[in-house]
């Protein structure tokens, strides 16, 4: 007992080692605050500018010669007469995203270009009726500046008769004209297009007759 009591401040510095040895173990699995990684970056997607169709009102290139004027326009590639009497001056063309174009000329009628593909007018006609909506009929049109001419007609099936029909693909064409890489498709115009042309005195199909007989085409 007497060593014990002999020895008790040695004892008290061990243990206040031992104490002071285990604060540093705890100081030292303090945990160490894990750096925050910013997030990556998104790349947005690029913006890419959607095609569209541009359209352009100009003088329409005819010229006069007696009591015939002739109509050319040497970017659709067509050339056509008509009476001098018809003023027919104003003209808008639309050019679409794929090349193909439509030109209205004065009140006369709007002419729209679709690539033949090698077919036929009758196989062209096919491939875009609506055949449960309207019934097409073709009357032989002899054009002798083109490939080949039809006059058409359509009307609306008796499933559609109560139906809205301007809609229809073929419903306000009064002929098609082949050339040997187009079709020249000829639309009536269903009101007037131009207050300072005149409005031709004919129906549509006078005009296919008179008028797109005429055309001379590539």
């Amino acid at each position: 007992m007497r060593d014990l009591r002999g020895n008790w401040k040695a004892i008290c510095v061990v243990c206040v080692s031992l104490v002071a040895l285990a604060g540093c173990g705890g100081a030292s699995s303090a945990s160490v605050p894990t750096a925050t990684i910013p997030p990556t970056a998104t790349r947005m997607p690029t913006a890419t500018a959607t095609p569209h169709a541009v359209q352009t009102t100009f003088t329409c290139p005819t010229t006069v010669k007696g009591p015939v004027r002739t109509f050319t326009d040497a970017s659709l590639g067509l050339s056509f007469t008509f009476p001098a009497s018809w003023t027919e001056n104003d003209c808008e063309r639309t050019v679409a995203p794929d090349g193909t174009q439509s030109i209205w000329i004065g009140n006369l009628f709007n002419v729209e270009t679709y690539p033949r593909n090698g077919m036929t007018i009758q196989q062209w006609i096919v491939s875009r009726v609506d055949t449960p909506n309207e019934t097409v009929t073709l009357n032989p049109l002899t054009v002798p500046g083109a490939v080949d001419g039809a006059a058409v007609q359509a009307s609306p099936t008796p499933a559609a008769a109560n139906q809205p029909f301007l809609g229809e693909p073929f419903a306000s064409t009064i002929a098609v004209v082949a050339g040997t890489q187009q079709f020249y498709e000829v639309y009536r115009f269903i009101a007037e297009m131009s207050v300072t042309d005149t409005a031709p005195p004919v129906t549509g199909a006078e005009l296919a007759q008179q008028e797109v007989t005429t055309f001379i085409v590539p």
